[in-house]
Formats: C-alpha cells, structure tokens, sequence
C-alpha cells in the first residue's frame, strides 16, 4: 500500500515538473476530447448499421414454441354402444345375435391429455426488392464512411486548434517578458519625472503623462496574464485534464509558415477544394446517400411487389418430444414452404411524396456542395490575405525597431555626453518595447492564419 501511494506522489511530481511534448498533449487529446470520443462513437454506431442492412439480405429465422395446459380438453372421451357395433355387423351378414346390456359401450378414444405442446421454427428469404436491400446497405456504408471522415477532420480541427492556442501562449510569454521589462522603465521614469517636477524642472503634465504610461503598462500585463488563463483553460478542455502553462513547451513552425508565406493564393484556394480533402470528400458523399435514398423511395412506390420465400418446419403434440415416452405417437410434423408477393398500392400518396422529398434532398446536397466549396475558397482567401498582410506589418515593424534601436542609442549618447536626459532614455527604451510589442502580436497573426490555412488545405502542404 505505501509503496502504491509513493508511485503516484511521485507521478504527480513528475507532471508538475516537467513539460509535455507535443506528442503527449496531442496523444491526450485524441483519448479524451469529449467530442472526438463522440465521433468515435457515432462512427462505431454506423458501422454497426451497415451490419444490419447487410443482415437484411440473408434471412431472418425465428423459433416459436409454447405449452398449453387445458383444463377441459376439446376432445373427449369417444365410446360406441357394444349393441350397437352389433347391430351393425348383423346387417352385414355376420350373424352375430348377442344381447348385451344398455349401459355396455366400447372405448374408441380415450380423449386428449391435459397438455399440448408447439414448436415453430420459421424462415423468410428476400429474394427481389428492387434494389431496395442491396441499396440501403450501399446508403449505410456512405453513411458510414462520412462519419469517418467527420471523424477525422474532427481531430485535425482540434488538432489545429490546440497548435493555435499553443502559438498564442508561445508569444504571450514572450510579450510577458517585454512588460516586465517595460514596467521597470516606467517606473523609473515616474521617479525620475517627479523629482524633476519637484525642482521646478518638469511639468506637472509631465509627470502624469508618465503616471498614465506606467498605468498602461500595469493594464497590459493584467490582461495578458487574463489571455493566458483563457488559454489555459481552453486547453484543458480540449484534453480533459490538467495541465499548467510551465508545462506547454511549444515553438511555432518557422518552416511551414515559410511554406504558405512562399505560395500564391489560387495555389492555396485549389489545395483548400481538392477532392482528397476530407470536407470535400464529405460533402460528394452526402451528394451520393441523397441519390441511394432516392433510389430507395423510386424503388418503394406503387405496384413494385416484394418477393421473399417463406418456409417452416413445426411439430404439435400433447407430449414433450424426446422427454415423455411414446410422444412421436401424440404429435404430428409439418413442414410448409410458400412465395411471398407483397406490393403497395395504394397509402394516400405517400410513396410519391416521399420520392419528391427525395429529389429536394439531392437538390440541397448539391447546392450546399457548391455553396461550401465557394465558402472554404472565401476562408482560405481571407487567410491567406490577413497572413500576407499582417507579414507586410510585421516588416514595416521590423523596420521601426530599427529606428528605435538608433533613437535609443542616440539617447544614450547624449546622456553620457551630459547634455541629454534620462528622462529621454527611458522614453526610447519604453517605444522600442512598446513596438516590438506589436511585433510579436502580429507574429501571431501570422501564425494564426498560417494554422487556418494548413487546416483548410488539408495539411499537405
């Protein structure tokens, strides 16, 4: 027992010491993600339907049996009058001239026991349905197979998903540090403004503008630390499980975001609608159950008989076969075999309007394959365009931390020349943060949409 309860404190102090790797987060999503468990389980619910259609072709057997006690039995006791029997063999020339009582009979049957026994066992083989057996198995299969592939594109999303949150968490620690950094400047630069305020050096303007930034700064660490936690907590919804943002131990993927930045947007709207990927390959199987479905309704209507075989082997008997002695002299066998013709015709028009329905159905899938095929090229456009610009901010961001750079150390010049000011230091170092600030933001952008597009293409590029 102890040496049980010192295996889990020391598995509880291994997670909370070191990291998980991506392998582990992504492992722990696909095990307990109360959504992907659901497409799981609705993909083994479908295929356990295409078990039973495909069952529908063979035949269906069922076993009746059943034991009756008959208080009064329909058929008694049959006795003839001994006078009687004869009577009748003198009128045949017998010659018999025997006088017997009144009340002398003779017992021809004894009448039925009390007990009656039935065993049934019947067959019913489908033979022609028009199509109708073979192409309902045909409608569940497709069935089955768009909640695979909803399956799968389910994971990738959440795959995606997690990456996004991850590459968020990445850049708001790195914008942590920055407002650490920012808030130490700030700071001083309050300190510094108010003792020269306080020499007469300074506005009082000055200093409250100096107040308000270093306000600004205590605002933006307090909502990023608010981000964080959000994210957190998503996370931890995605896995079902805890976990601590030490523990994330994630970089963006410079490589792929490289990949998309390189590539023009018909490349990408062409990937995001090709016919291997899954929303694609969902949305022409919904296009094909609509046309079994038809089929099945055009094969349901009017005077389009059904044909099974029917055949069934019986015994009945008023003892228990193979218990009770002499109960193949008590019972009798049947055997039966018939053809079954079963058609409708007429239900009130209902065939027929279920054929219409039919045809609306196939008339939606198709229009909402086109639809969607214009909605995923109009996301992956969007995309496409918001990383392609935020890329072009970034740059043009890149280029005003250089200028800040050279402002900074200009500054700095210039206060250990002796005739600039701390006060002027403070302020360039405060802007350059504050930029690379918005740098940072704007990685994420990048990455965000780089995420998108990777999904929308189906990760093959």
């Amino acid at each position: 027992m102890k040496k049980n309860k010192l295996i889990v404190i020391l598995s509880v102090i291994s997670s909370l010491c070191f990291p998980y790797t991506q392998e582990e987060l992504l492992e722990s999503l696909y095990q307990n993600n109360a959504e992907i468990i659901k497409a799981e389980s609705d993909y083994m619910q479908a295929c356990l339907d295409v078990k039973d259609a495909k069952g529908g072709l063979g035949p269906a057997i069922d076993f009746q049996i059943s034991g009756t006690y008959m208080v009064n039995p329909p058929i008694g006791e049959v006795a003839v009058s001994a006078q009687d029997v004869i009577s009748s063999l003198s009128s045949q020339g017998y010659g018999y001239n025997v006088t017997l009582p009144e009340d002398r009979s003779i017992i021809v049957y004894e009448g039925m026991e009390h007990t009656l026994y039935s065993f049934q066992l019947n067959l019913t083989q489908p033979i022609f349905t028009w199509g109708k057996l073979t192409n309902a198995v045909k409608l569940y299969e497709q069935v089955a197979e768009i909640r695979l592939l909803q399956k799968k594109d389910l994971i990738r999303k959440k795959e995606i998903e997690l990456l996004t949150r991850e590459t968020a968490v990445y850049f708001l620690n790195q914008i942590e540090k920055i407002l650490d950094e920012q808030s130490v400047y700030a700071k001083r630069l309050v300190d510094i403004s108010q003792a020269y305020a306080n020499n007469g050096l300074l506005l009082n303007q000055d200093v409250l503008n100096a107040k308000l930034q270093a306000q600004e700064v205590d605002i933006a660490k307090k909502n990023l630390q608010r981000e964080k936690e959000i994210q957190l907590i998503e996370i931890q919804k995605m896995i079902s499980g805890e976990v601590d943002l030490s523990q994330i131990n994630f970089i963006p993927d410079e490589k792929k975001l490289k990949t998309f930045l390189s590539l023009t947007r018909s490349t990408i709207e062409d990937h995001a609608v090709n016919e291997d990927n899954d929303q694609i390959k969902i949305l022409n199987a919904l296009i094909e159950t609509s046309k079994l479905a038809k089929k099945i309704a055009d094969a349901s209507v009017y005077w389009k008989p059904d044909i099974a075989l029917q055949s069934s082997i019986g015994y009945t008997g008023q003892r228990f076969p193979l218990i009770q002695d002499e109960w193949n002299d008590y019972g009798k066998y049947s055997l039966n075999f018939s053809l079954g013709i079963r058609a409708t015709v007429w239900d009130g028009g209902k065939a027929i309007r279920n054929v219409k329905r039919k045809e609306d159905d196939l008339n939606v899938a198709i229009n909402q394959y086109n639809d969607s095929v214009l909605q995923i090229k109009m996301a992956a456009a969007t995309a496409y365009s918001d990383m392609a610009l935020a890329e072009s901010k970034w740059k043009y961001q890149k280029l005003l931390i250089e200028n800040d750079e050279l402002k900074l150390k200009l500054h700095e010049s210039e206060y250990k020349a002796g005739y600039g000011t701390e006060i002027d230091v403070l302020k360039a170092k405060i802007q350059k943060l504050t930029d690379t600030i918005t740098s940072y933001q704007l990685q994420t952008d990048m990455y965000v949409n780089c995420l998108t597009l990777d999904y929308l293409t189906g990760g093959r590029l």
